[in-house]
């Protein structure tokens, strides 16, 4: 069984997302999984203790983009836990992919 999401990401990263996702001819979602992977194996995302769960800056309504995102219950877990242990929304966790 599988999770459906919804979530923000501004038009800048939905766009470099589509676009590499075009290229390689995968699902935009699978390469939103696959950046959140990454940065789970490679240890990039900051653990921080003590504070509520942050979210990104409001910057205007046309900055946003809403998208769907397919998980898989592995996946899933894994949002749960990078949510849990970096104090981050999945929107901010995205974003924090894109930078790093």
């Amino acid at each position: 069984m599988n999770f459906e999401t919804t979530t923000c990401i501004s038009k800048e990263n939905l766009e470099v997302i589509e676009y590499y996702a075009e290229k390689y001819t995968i699902k935009p979602t699978k390469l939103i999984v696959s950046l959140l992977r990454y940065v789970t194996d490679k240890n990039k995302l900051p653990v921080i203790a003590s504070r509520r769960i942050q979210y990104r800056k409001r910057e205007g309504n046309n900055s946003w983009k809403r998208i769907h995102v397919m998980l898989t219950p592995f996946d899933y877990e894994l949002f749960l836990d990078m949510k849990k242990l970096g104090k981050m929304s999945l929107s901010k966790i995205i974003d924090f992919c894109m930078e790093n």
